[in-house]
């Protein structure tokens, strides 16, 4: 029997024995279906990553792959179980050890994304661009959706799924999306992944949280949640209103 355990913004994901099934509608790009597949596989093929390996199907809208269970990173925070901000982290720098991958350069992806989009507002648009500029370019493999909903616990360890949005930039551009979703929901973990990343990779704080009005510009065009929206907003005007908000 086949069942429904979860959805994200253009997708399904079901449950059918030992597989679950990733279907999109009819109306989605296939070009963008096939270099999700073509990501999971050199990803899967080319780092010591724990990613488990997307199947194309004889559906050609439909994803198939390893049931790894349901117990994600998200639901070990809700129990309260300890080292999971750590986990994360270390999970996290494990993916930026990889370089020089043929995968799309994020940074020319954002530099499109924000100039094009008609949610934004102009300011909104001229700071996060001030700040994506710069920003120095590195080869470095980012999944740029860490966040722990993408982390699910099966077999002794976490599994790193989604990877549909991956590519090569500076790791501070993944960092920063990992806090402002961290910041929205979940504020008390927010911070001490703010105070362990810095740590660990010896970035400031304060170059964090202005790496994250990009994401916070990055969300306002993706959600449809107006609570969201407002606050991502609020954020990106509390912080380019800080010092020296426009240079890293």
């Amino acid at each position: 029997m086949r069942t429904k355990i979860g959805e994200g913004r253009t997708s399904v994901v079901y449950r059918e024995d030992d597989r679950a099934f990733k279907e999109y509608p009819l109306d989605h790009s296939l070009d963008a279906i096939n270099e999700e597949l073509r990501i999971n596989h050199l990803i899967s093929t080319h780092t010591q990553l724990p990613v488990s390996p997307l199947i194309a199907t004889n559906q050609p809208y439909v994803l198939s792959m390893k049931y790894l269970g349901s117990e994600t990173m998200t639901s070990k925070m809700l129990n309260r179980e300890k080292n999971i901000v750590e986990d994360l982290v270390d999970l996290q720098l494990s993916v930026f050890k990889f370089r020089d991958l043929p995968l799309d350069n994020i940074h020319i992806r954002y530099q499109r994304r924000i100039s094009s989009s008609r949610r934004l507002t102009q300011e909104q648009k001229e700071i996060s661009l001030d700040i994506l500029a710069s920003l120095t370019f590195e080869p470095i493999l980012v999944h740029m959706d860490f966040h722990p909903s993408n982390l699910i616990y099966c077999d002794g360890q976490y599994w790193i799924i989604d990877w549909v949005n991956a590519g090569l930039a500076n790791p501070l551009l993944c960092i920063g999306r990992t806090f402002i979703l961290l910041h929205y929901h979940a504020y008390r973990r927010s911070q001490k992944y703010l105070t362990l990343i810095s740590k660990k990779t010896g970035w400031s704080k304060e170059i964090i949280r202005k790496i994250a009005i990009i994401q916070a510009a990055d969300r306002i065009m993706e959600t449809e949640d107006p609570f969201e929206v407002s606050f991502m907003s609020e954020y990106i005007e509390k912080e380019s209103n800080s010092e020296n908000n426009r240079k890293v």
